[in-house]
């Protein structure tokens, strides 16, 4: 097999987004979608850009002179922080960005397009940023990296090999967004026309405890703080299943651990009344607007008492009851694919550099991942 030495201006092409004036923004009704590095975080954009918030039309693009990013390019931040979490997306149009925004449009006789997205994930685009206060990427910089490619055939099973993984981790993230969207559907089916209760004669919110990352010792035990979690411990503070709700920091996020975990205390953790299920507490605070109950303009916050004090509607007739058992196999299901996911995911990063270095080949990656996928 033969690598060669190369700069990365010889295998794409990089070119800038532009301005997108707010007059154009705002609008679903155009053709072709206009995204922003926002449009990274989007669900449905994990890997590929799939959706966007703003479309533009035809007419709108003659106005800008804008120019379109081709289909298989790889789009990433070029300024800001933004730029240092190493999001990488891949268009599946034509495709406009803004001026927050670069892409990397493959040397098709020289480089496999994915295998160019695998590429630049093992570079780390941030090194080469410039700027201390407002880190920025240069392209006549990003022009200049030395990489070690294979032949074309070779770039193909890599990209192939890799591929297969996270087509397998997209397979399963739609399981699970579906999954929950379904088990959601039903609830409010229900609880629509059921009469409102106040959340605190369901439910109490108590108290997370506080987990300095000093006294944390290595384990599997997720520790959640507001936004999720936030590292792991060896010890938990409650049993699961559980339901999380941010206190402080990203104050109303509500999230479900489906084993023991440890929240610290910018959270609170529900103890549901002893006729409610655990899953039924989720939706119902999900249901209500936290983020708006800010009670500390300083330090976003949640008073305890003022969300026990929300009204919802929650059915008493029995029927959440048969939703849970009906709904409980359905979240199980997504967890296991979360989890399998997991998984697949650290078997992608080991083996992510070893074949782009050439040290695995692909018959024996191969191997690896037929027995997974």
């Amino acid at each position: 097999m033969s690598w060669r030495s190369v700069m990365l201006g010889r295998l794409c092409n990089f070119q800038a987004g532009g301005a997108f004036p707010r007059v154009d923004q705002g609008s679903r009704s155009g053709s072709i979608p206009f995204i922003k590095v926002s449009d990274m975080n989007l669900p449905e954009n994990h890997m590929w850009i799939l959706g966007a918030n703003n479309w533009v039309s035809g007419k709108v693009i003659v106005h800008l002179r804008a120019k379109l990013i081709p289909a298989n390019s790889i789009v990433f931040a070029k300024i800001g922080e933004a730029l240092k979490s190493e999001r990488l997306r891949i268009i599946t149009r034509p495709t406009l960005i803004d001026n927050n925004m670069m892409a990397a449009i493959a040397c098709l006789e020289m480089v496999d397009p994915r295998f160019l997205y695998y590429l630049l994930a093992t570079l780390g685009l941030s090194k080469w940023a410039e700027g201390s206060a407002l880190p920025y990427l240069r392209q006549g910089d990003l022009e200049k990296i030395p990489v070690t490619v294979p032949n074309l055939i070779e770039q193909r099973g890599i990209a192939a090999t890799l591929g297969a993984l996270d087509d397998k981790i997209e397979s399963n993230r739609r399981i699970v967004s579906q999954a929950w969207a379904l088990v959601e559907c039903k609830y409010g089916a229900i609880t629509s026309s059921a009469e409102a209760r106040t959340l605190g004669d369901i439910m109490s919110l108590e108290y997370g405890k506080a987990l300095p990352a000093t006294d944390r010792h290595s384990g599997t035990v997720p520790v959640y703080g507001s936004s999720g979690i936030t590292g792991y411990h060896s010890n938990s503070l409650i049993r699961g299943p559980a339901v999380i709700v941010g206190r402080k920091g990203s104050i109303g996020t509500v999230h479900w651990s489906a084993g023991p975990c440890y929240p610290i205390d910018t959270t609170f953790y529900v103890r549901p009344d002893t006729a409610v299920s655990l899953l039924a507490s989720f939706f119902a605070l999900k249901s209500l607007d936290l983020s708006a109950m800010n009670s500390d303009s300083a330090v976003p916050g949640l008073n305890r008492h003022a969300v026990l004090a929300q009204q919802v509607d929650f059915a008493n007739d029995g029927s959440l009851v048969n939703w849970t058992q009906e709904s409980m196999p359905i979240v199980n299901r997504a967890i296991a694919a979360d989890h399998e996911n997991s998984s697949l995911s650290i078997l992608r990063d080991a083996l992510l550099p070893e074949l782009l270095s050439g040290h695995i080949r692909v018959p024996e990656a191969q191997e690896v991942v037929e027995a997974v996928v």
